[in-house]
């Protein structure tokens, strides 16, 4: 019987791994990835008790109190596949101002893991993209039974020069981390 259940399972975990391979993965020590400014860190954000480690952290890797000032410390996300992201704090190089939402290029050396975000350097922002790093990627139809829907949601169409540069995570369009993929 256990030989009979390991033929069996063989195809069946073969077939698992290789759906899964589909996914993505996350970023590499040593990749350039994509990104998106999830949050730039304050020092009014920063003194929250919650963000004691990250501040603490920060000191540690040399960033003082006039660089979280200026903006140079954020926390950047980029997607993977449709249930999974990878996040990680980044630093900027001087003078160079963030905004929200904004895409940038990160030199992934730290990836992190479940229990811990990576430290990066940012790079820059990614030249001439004016997208959003993310948004909804669907919108709710209040009328969709009158219309004579199967369903309440739709799926928000991209704009031409945003095609293929997100991944659906959780119901929001994410840059992806890799473009090309």
């Amino acid at each position: 019987m256990t030989r009979l259940i390991s033929r069996c399972s063989a195809p069946l975990v073969l077939t698992a791994g290789l759906l899964l391979g589909g996914c993505g993965t996350p970023p590499k020590s040593g990749e350039m990835v994509w990104a998106t400014v999830a949050e730039v860190y304050t020092p009014e954000k920063l003194a929250r008790s919650y963000n004691q480690r990250l501040a603490d952290r920060a000191s540690a890797e040399g960033l003082t109190s006039a660089d979280i000032e200026a903006g140079r410390l954020v926390k950047v996300g980029c997607g993977i596949g449709p249930d999974y992201s990878w996040g990680a704090y980044a630093y900027a190089p001087k003078g160079l101002k963030l905004r929200e939402e904004q895409v940038v290029r990160v030199a992934v050396t730290d990836v992190g893991d479940d229990n811990r975000m990576g430290w990066n350097r940012l790079l820059g922002p990614v030249e001439n993209f004016g997208y959003r790093g993310s948004m909804p990627a669907y919108r709710f139809i209040p009328d969709w039974r009158e219309r004579g829907l199967s369903r309440n949601i739709e799926q928000i169409n991209l704009e031409p020069g945003q095609r293929g540069r997100y991944a659906i995570v959780h119901s929001q369009y994410l840059i992806k981390c890799r473009q090309g993929d």
